[in-house]
């Protein structure tokens, strides 16, 4: 009896220290990874950005514009969202002619929808003079990936001369 009693206490201390052990290794794991993946990345250039929308969403943006915000906020499974100003000197006409203009209440809800997510997940806002005017005039363009979790919205400003770029992967 005293020899089975012996073995199920050896038994249980091996287990909760494997548990112990393979624990701290997990927590030890995220905390590397999480280091290793950045939540909030605020720096990239325009070459960046056009590089990205080229290769996954074969979309061209006119290269002679200034990236004038940018945020990038991800998950530790590399999911996230995207969101960058675009400041053009002169107005992209040609580029434009393949987007839409005008009003669009269901672009407006879904971007300010989108906005808030990434806002929640930087735990700040995006400053408001890089938030999009709905009052002034724009071209638009929303992809949406073909399982529908992936989206990529254009929203041009012509009084302003902006494009801003959200994107979700």
């Amino acid at each position: 009896m005293r020899k089975a009693a012996r073995t199920t206490a050896l038994v249980i201390l091996i287990l909760v220290l494997v548990g112990a052990v393979g624990g701290a290794c997990f927590i030890g794991f995220a905390f590397w990874f999480d280091g290793w993946y950045p939540a909030v990345e605020t720096r990239s250039s325009m070459e960046d950005v056009a590089a990205s929308l080229r290769e996954e969403w074969q979309t061209e943006l006119p290269q002679d514009g200034e990236l004038v915000y940018f945020r990038h906020v991800y998950d530790f499974h590399g999911h996230g969202h995207e969101y960058g100003v675009i400041r053009y000197d002169a107005q992209p006409t040609a580029w434009l002619s393949g987007l839409s203009y005008g009003s669009d209440d269901r672009l407006e809800q879904f971007t300010s929808a989108q906005m808030q997510v990434m806002e929640n997940s930087m735990d700040e806002s995006i400053p408001q003079e890089y938030a999009i005017d709905w009052e002034d005039g724009y071209y638009f363009r929303m992809t949406q990936s073909g399982d529908e979790r992936f989206f990529l919205t254009l929203v041009y400003d012509n009084e302003q001369s902006l494009c801003y770029v959200m994107r979700s992967f």
